[in-house]
């Protein structure tokens, strides 16, 4: 029995804890004001409790080209704070009833995003790394026949009909006031448009799914054996001719259903051999070399918290850290962009194993060369806030080569999402310095987004003559912006800090009353990095 249309005290909570752990994206980092929302919680708690959950007016979010590949982008979407809490919490409150009409995972079809809430915050099964699980059954149901059929959806989170969901949605039976608040929410991020959920939510992900399963009840109900992760869909044939034909009913299901098409340049049918060999490769992270492979075990004996947790250099022996500390990662990276479409897959990955322990061997080689790991510049990002305490070279001079390389690089002074990134490692890495010189260019940028990591730098380096100056610039920014310039007064002297921010205190805005009310109690910016 559904509790109704108000929240479940748990599922806030629950909501809470992700956020906190997780954060919203894993293509943004963390914001500050999730740390206020936790230091705050009484008063959020207490607010949405008592609001019905169909009342709640949604903020909205920023979008922004992310590069994928040399010449591939993505729109990536992240949600107001608020937006982001409420949205989780409908996610737990109501997730097992859209995983109930889900086909069964025990069908081993669906691998991705299976909903299994953990009392950590996690919103998705994570008994095992499912995405090789998914690729291990490929391989098994490969042993059994001739060809099989590979392809995924062209864009498939931006094609995605809201009226699919809405239609999913009501066979939960979900109330009709939290469904309709969810297509308001997916309308305010597409700006009406019928089409497209927002790339970057952890929460969203449900949603996909739960379109993607007519699709795969379809596919089943046509008598073809396949399994899916995400949009990624293989089909086991016994013929060649079984999976051309695969092929063209499964471009049929998707036009009928959804107007959607498949990704032309990967779409292919090769013989089950060569594919058992590709996926193989997938299953077991093949290194490129035995020096990798060395790496790899050394990171992976270490990994007790899962496959990304961190590990500290103090845990690991004299011989392992010989092997770390001799190896050149230069070649190695070397060997990923060598190709004319470089593996920018395999270099985030790697930089997200190497994040894992702060290893420093790789942040000079990162720094000298942006421009040509520019899709993979996020997780490069978290990998030299993972090397702070390691790296035995000159921050400054880092910090200098960043400034020139925000000033002069094309790509990275076209790209809002590049700057923010970089802009925001002076915040994260005190060492880096040359502060001033983005305070000398905040005026020279028409971007919100990276005017709030400078002030979020100011904030962090201590610039309160500088940041005092801003106070009047508050009534005229975007709200994000709005709210890295109360952050700044976090620097201001106790009497003033409380007398600038007690306006903010009767905001009718809970976000802002919230960040005022932490910030009066001597809250202060923390690290905004990239969650694993």
């Amino acid at each position: 029995m559904y509790p109704g249309s108000k929240f479940d005290e748990a599922a806030l909570r629950l909501a809470r804890d992700h956020l906190s752990s997780q954060g919203d994206t894993d293509i943004f980092p963390k914001p500050f004001e999730i740390d206020a929302i936790i230091s705050e919680w009484d008063t959020i708690e207490a607010e949405l409790l008592k609001r019905p959950i169909g009342s709640y007016k949604w903020v909205g979010g920023r979008r922004l080209i992310i590069p994928k590949g040399k010449y591939s982008f993505r729109v990536a979407t992240q949600l107001d704070p608020i937006d982001s809490l409420i949205l989780t919490a409908i996610i737990v409150q109501y997730g097992d009833e859209i995983e109930q009409i889900r086909i069964n995972k025990d069908k081993e079809i669906a691998y991705s995003y299976r909903f299994s809430p953990s009392k950590d915050g996690g919103l998705y099964d994570v008994s095992a790394d499912r995405y090789k699980l998914f690729w291990a059954k490929s391989i098994e149901r490969a042993e059994d026949c001739k060809f099989v059929a590979i392809t995924d959806v062209t864009d498939y989170y931006n094609q995605v009909y809201h009226h699919t969901i809405e239609n999913q949605l009501k066979k939960t039976k979900l109330p009709n006031d939290v469904i309709e608040s969810i297509k308001r929410l997916l309308n305010n991020l597409t700006q009406t448009s019928s089409r497209g959920i927002p790339i970057g939510p952890h929460s969203i992900h449900l949603l996909a799914e739960l379109a993607f399963d007519p699709i795969d009840r379809s596919i089943r109900l046509q008598g073809y054996n396949h399994c899916r992760f995400v949009d990624d869909i293989h089909v086991f044939c016994r013929s060649k001719n079984e999976a051309e034909l695969a092929l063209f009913d499964l471009a049929n299901i998707l036009d009928k259903q959804q107007r959607l098409v498949l990704q032309r340049f990967k779409t292919k049918i090769i013989p089950s051999e060569e594919f058992i060999m590709m996926a193989q490769k997938a299953l077991n992270d093949l290194p490129i070399n035995d020096e990798e492979k060395t790496i790899l075990e050394i990171i992976n004996a270490h990994s007790q918290s899962g496959p990304y947790g961190a590990i500290s250099i103090k845990d690991l022996s004299g011989d392992e850290l010989k092997v770390l500390d001799e190896y050149n990662y230069e070649s190695l990276f070397e060997s990923y962009l060598s190709y004319d479409d470089p593996n920018y897959p395999r270099i985030r990955w790697l930089y997200r194993r190497l994040a894992q322990i702060g290893i420093p061997h790789a942040v000079s080689f990162s720094i000298n060369n942006l421009e040509r790991i520019v899709p993979a510049i996020g997780d490069a990002a978290k990998y030299l806030v993972s090397a702070e305490n390691n790296f035995d070279g000159k921050w400054d001079d880092i910090g200098e080569n960043l400034i020139k390389s925000l000033e002069n690089i094309q790509i990275i002074k076209h790209s809002e999402y590049l700057q923010m990134i970089l802009v925001n490692l002076f915040s994260n890495i005190s060492d880096l310095d040359h502060v001033e010189v983005l305070l000398k260019n905040y005026n020279n940028t028409s971007s919100d987004i990276v005017k709030r990591k400078i002030v979020k730098a100011a904030t962090t380096s201590g610039a309160d003559f500088w940041l005092r100056e801003r106070k009047e610039d508050i009534t005229s920014v975007d709200p994000w912006l709005k709210r890295s310039l109360m952050l700044g007064a976090s620097t201001f002297q106790d009497d003033e800090r409380r007398f600038w921010l007690k306006n903010f205190k009767s905001s009718d805005n809970l976000l802002e009353k919230v960040l005022a009310n932490w910030l009066i109690d001597g809250g202060s910016i923390n690290h905004e990095i990239l969650t694993p």
